[in-house]
């Protein structure tokens, strides 16, 4: 495994109690998260407070590159501060692990609770505008895509006014868009200190100004092919690399965002991936369909945000605070209208 520059410590458990077991999270392909205790206190988290520990095996971690998205990781977290997204609290390396810390969301992934009952379009509402206020902010504050936008990745809370709170989690494969700034991962951690590494031999990781091979702990080009963009898809298909350019990067975010608004609508997806990508290319330029007797009752306003984030052509879908100035999203969220859907059908699988 390549080097890492965070902070060496002993033990994990001089610092943050869990148990393997009763208190394991969830897992990804290299990083298995858990839910713990700080048994300190910091300058951002306080003894006895629960916090998420994202813990990566080194053995795991072959290749260099594997170690900057780590890197990389960490430091876009850093710069995040937004009542939507994870907050970042720690990050440090045993003589087996890499962890990172963060505050620990009390809520279910947003697939769960699609899965387990009903929304309201007031419910939809509220919590599609939650996503478009932090991929906007995002985008527009931060200058970061996160790339791998899925229910999965969604945290919702139930609100004592029967709402639910959004939390955007995993950004393993966020990328940074500002030109003439220095890289995300070129910013390293050395015990409490962010320091500069030295500069990179080759072309830095996220530069998306052409294509690149992208990284080797995500099996396509950009997240999970349910909710991938079309322009993802098909770069998958022809040479597995994905050239486009910083401009329209943040589009593909906002594809993922249409899908989910789709899906929390009708409980399936919007193009279904056979196993067949050429075909579910000539499906998405197609466009979605809205046929199915879910679309009944939602409102057409609704219906044409979703048509349009679902646009085969990137240029076309629109931003994050446009869709925010929408008719349908400036309504006053009333407590009311439940629609009529459908139970969650194993169309809508997690991705």
């Amino acid at each position: 495994m390549s080097h890492v520059p965070f902070r060496m410590e002993r033990l994990m458990d001089r610092l943050y109690a869990t148990d393997e077991i009763l208190d394991f999270v969830g897992r990804g392909t290299y990083a298995s998260v858990f839910k713990g205790v700080s048994l300190v206190d910091g300058d951002k988290v306080s003894k006895g407070s629960p916090v998420a520990l994202k813990v990566f095996e080194k053995r795991g971690l072959s290749l260099d590159r594997m170690c900057q998205d780590i890197v990389r990781e960490v430091e876009i977290l850093r710069h995040l501060n937004h009542p939507n997204c994870l907050q970042f609290i720690d990050c440090f390396q045993t003589e087996y692990h890499i962890v990172i810390v963060t505050n620990f969301v009390d809520g279910k992934e947003l697939y769960k609770t699609l899965r387990d009952g009903i929304m309201t379009e007031a419910q939809v509402r509220s919590v599609a505008r939650q996503l478009l206020e932090v991929v906007n902010y995002l985008h527009s504050q931060v200058r970061v895509v996160h790339r791998d936008i899925k229910p999965e990745n969604v945290l919702v809370t139930s609100t004592e006014d029967g709402g639910f709170h959004l939390t955007l989690v995993d950004f393993g494969l966020a990328r940074t868009l500002s030109k003439g700034r220095r890289c995300v991962g070129d910013r390293l951690l050395s015990g409490n200190v962010w320091q500069l590494s030295p500069a990179p031999s080759a072309a830095p990781a996220d530069s998306l100004e052409s294509s690149y091979t992208d990284s080797p702990l995500i099996a396509t080009p950009c997240g999970t092919i349910n909710y991938a963009a079309p322009e993802t898809v098909r770069s998958l298909v022809q040479s597995g690399h994905l050239a486009t350019t910083a401009e329209l990067m943040p589009r593909m975010d906002m594809f993922a965002v249409g899908t989910i608004l789709y899906v929390m609508f009708c409980r399936k997806l919007p193009f279904q991936n056979r196993g067949n990508k050429v075909q579910l290319v000539k499906v998405m330029e197609v466009g979605p369909l809205f046929e199915e007797p879910e679309w009944r009752n939602v409102p057409p306003e609704a219906v044409d945000i979703i048509r349009l984030l679902l646009s085969f052509d990137p240029g076309q879908r629109p931003k994050a605070s446009d869709v925010l100035q929408s008719a349908w999203f400036l309504k006053k969220n009333e407590t009311g209208g439940v629609a009529d859907f459908l139970p969650m059908t194993s169309q809508c699988e997690e991705g």
